[in-house]
């Protein structure tokens, strides 16, 4: 006696599955071309000579950090650099709740809200070949400095790991 031959019709289910398996990874990419397009680099053109030395400029710049400050921010800093030399502005205090202004050459970690555009210069960097995703990250972080975190991770992928707790 023959066998009878059993055959599956397909159902929306399998229809909107294979589908799914086709779209996530076109829509993945494409969020995330979208998400990262305001972290690509931005080829400035150079303002005029007048407008990054002026004193109205500079007063402006002051004001800027002075509202940053007052909005929250704990300090800000802005350095310029043109054919005529280098200037600093600077607003707020060096720590959350102390008193001493922010250092002239002081130095900002990077935070959450810049973990993206990290991770897009990181890239950058690796597909150019100036840096290596395997390489440890005491190659390219000292890890001498105070609060440095350089000996904690072997590898550039971090950049999805959340943030050291700011200590007490």
């Amino acid at each position: 006696m023959p066998r009878a031959v059993e055959y599956r019709v397909p159902t929306v289910s399998h229809h909107l599955r294979t589908t799914m398996r086709i779209l996530r990874p076109v829509l993945t990419s494409l969020l995330t071309l979208v998400v990262g397009m305001p972290a690509l680099p931005a080829y400035a053109t150079p303002l005029s000579h007048t407008s990054q030395t002026s004193s109205s400029g500079r007063e402006r710049i002051h004001r800027h950090l002075q509202d940053l400050t007052r909005s929250g921010a704990v300090g800000a800093q802005v350095q310029v650099t043109d054919q005529n030399g280098t200037w600093t502005a600077r607003a707020g205090t060096a720590r959350a709740g102390g008193s001493a202004p922010v250092p002239e050459g002081g130095r900002f970690r990077a935070g959450s809200a810049t973990k993206m555009f990290t991770a897009v210069v990181v890239l950058q960097l690796a597909a150019e070949g100036r840096l290596s995703l395997d390489a440890p990250l005491n190659r390219y972080l000292p890890s001498d400095r105070p609060g440095s975190r350089a000996h904690h991770g072997t590898d550039a992928s971090a950049a999805h790991q959340r943030p050291p707790r700011p200590r007490a």
